[in-house]
């Protein structure tokens, strides 16, 4: 679905430049003030402004059996609303970049897709594929007598730099919301989120980062570093925890009970790793070992050589300290480095994947060490992939336009997610649209797709406060749940850049997705290939939605 082909390749084409994926978060600036004015009143209907309720509506597009717009989809039709017409006052500039007829979005492209990185989207096609995308969002989705409007601002460079410069760029056109279409940019996002402009992110940002930035700085199911941690501490003390590492590769370790060492990046926030250890001792576990290891990124200024050289003073105090399970809460780049670096020292331990730093990429992980993957597994945030040309989102794009999106990775699966969720808040925010109520809209929407509908090809949909979600805090990414994931060297397939290839991850029990709450006890069913899917033909029949006629298509009515 969206997250699982999609996520990685937003911004992965210039990691696999760089040999890296960014983990650090560079130059936080302040928020720049804001009043408490944009708070909507609450009056009793979105007519008057206040925020509409979902279900059930007489508009001609509404299913009223689902309460959902008729829109093949299970997961982009959205709840349907009361009907609003022109007569309506919408009450006309709410907020900034939003004007009586106007919603402004600005999306960030990148000058060029670089060479040799295996991705073929060019800007121009990322930038076509969007427009149709906001084309399409706006002829479903209600927007109060608005139209959200698309422009684009091409990067001046992918370091931070260059970001920090493009956001205040950005700033100055006073959009309502943007977006880093195709490009690395994490200094972007944070830096666009702190001059109050609504942005989504596809990168593990620190949750007290999404908390200082609320309401303008929004995942798109794209984990905090807390939710990653907490789902992992339960997952190792309820799985893990009191069995042998029988799926290691040295042969004294198998029959051995499990110890584990964790790898963490440099620089990450530590109340994140108290609230890992704090949710390990609710089983009785602990780590042997907690280790820093700097990012090989180069352009969070990292030195390769010093990295280099903490990972081999990691793995070798790891090995000495006899743990058999290394959990690598690390980025790409830097598992990478450690698992040679393992393989050079002949130590062979289990190594449970952690959905951080794109270590759950297909196209990534077939670089890793192969002796060290055919020992790997662990969860993942992103649902098995389906054959291309059958996703939701292409299903959609094919309803609307009669053909595919040209973007095969970002406009196929990344797009349409970031704008779904865009979309979706203009919507259920009302008329009285402000950063806040988008917020509140966001908030108040129950948790769909994934385990809550026993889906497997979709991750389940929620934001929300901590009192109302799974978490310990307020959730400003989506993510609710995971699917547990081993890798099989010998499996082939087609990975997140349309190539085929040996080496994928297996999702195992078919793919069912776990929620937080939901972890069972008892070992996972890895490198079992007995009821494993590495994809899906096309989406289950129980997750396909009717066959609506198209009231707005171009091709054909």
């Amino acid at each position: 679905m969206l997250g699982n082909l999609g996520r990685v390749l937003k911004r992965y084409w210039i990691f696999l430049v760089i040999g890296a994926v960014a983990v650090v978060l560079i130059g936080v600036v302040p928020a720049l003030t804001h009043s408490d004015d944009e708070e909507a009143s609450t009056p009793t209907s979105a007519a008057a402004g206040g925020a509409p309720t979902a279900g059930a509506s007489s508009a001609p597009d509404c299913d009223p059996e689902t309460g959902k717009l008729m829109i093949p989809s299970r997961f982009f039709a959205p709840p349907c609303v009361s009907m609003w017409t022109a007569d309506d006052n919408n009450g006309g500039a709410t907020a900034r970049g939003v004007t009586a007829t106007e919603i402004k979005l600005v999306v960030r492209v990148p000058q060029s897709i670089p060479p040799g990185t295996g991705i073929s989207d060019t800007t121009d096609q990322i930038k076509a594929d969007l427009t149709d995308w906001v084309k399409l969002f706006n002829r479903h989705f209600e927007t109060y007598g608005r139209t959200v409007t698309l422009s684009f601002q091409t990067g001046t460079g992918e370091d931070a730099a260059g970001q920090r410069a493009d956001a205040i760029q950005v700033a100055s056109e006073q959009p309502f919301a943007t977006i880093a279409g195709g490009t690395t940019g994490q200094t972007y996002d944070n830096e666009a989120a702190a001059r109050d402009i609504v942005t989504f992110t596809t990168f593990d940002t620190p949750q007290s980062l999404y908390e200082a930035r609320a309401p303008y700085l929004w995942g798109v199911r794209s984990a905090s570093e807390q939710q990653l941690l907490t789902i992992l501490a339960r997952y190792v003390g309820k799985r893990l925890a009191g069995h042998d590492a029988q799926w290691a590769g040295d042969p004294e370790m198998q029959s051995s009970t499990r110890k584990f060492g964790l790898l963490y990046p440099a620089g990450m926030d530590q109340n994140a790793l108290k609230l890992f250890n704090q949710e390990l001792g609710k089983y009785g576990v602990s780590m042997v070992d907690e280790i820093a290891v700097a990012a090989t990124d180069q352009t969070n200024g990292a030195d390769p050589q010093t990295s280099a050289q903490q990972a081999q003073a990691a793995i070798d105090k790891l090995r000495d300290e006899g743990v058999n399970v290394v959990v690598p809460f690390i980025n790409y780049s830097a598992l990478l480095t450690a698992q040679r670096e393992a393989t050079a020292q002949h130590y062979f331990p289990e190594w449970v994947v952690t959905p951080y730093g794109y270590n759950t990429t297909t196209a990534l992980a077939r670089y890793l060490d192969p002796a060290q993957t055919a020992h790997m597994y662990g969860l993942s945030i992103a649902a098995p992939p389906v054959t291309e040309g059958e996703s939701e989102p292409e299903r959609l794009f094919r309803w609307e336009y009669g053909r595919l999106p040209q973007a095969k990775s970002f406009g196929t699966h990344v797009a349409p997610g970031e704008l779904y969720d865009l979309f979706l808040g203009i919507q259920m925010a009302g008329p009285n649209l402000n950063p806040k109520t988008f917020q509140r809209a966001l908030f108040d929407l129950p948790a769909f797709g994934g385990a809550t509908q026993s889906f497997v090809t979709t991750e389940t949909w929620s934001y929300g406060p901590a009192a109302a979600n799974e978490w310990p805090f307020d959730n400003y990414t989506g993510v609710a749940d995971v699917a547990e994931v081993w890798w099989d060297p010998g499996a082939t397939g087609i990975d997140e850049s349309g190539h085929a290839g040996q080496g994928m991850f297996q999702y195992a029990n078919g793919g069912k997705r776990l929620a937080l709450d939901d972890i069972p006890s008892g070992e996972p069913n890895a490198f079992d290939p007995r009821g494993a899917v590495v994809s899906f033909g096309t989406i289950p029949p129980a997750e396909l939605a009717p066959d609506y006629p198209n009231r707005h298509c171009e091709r054909r009515c």
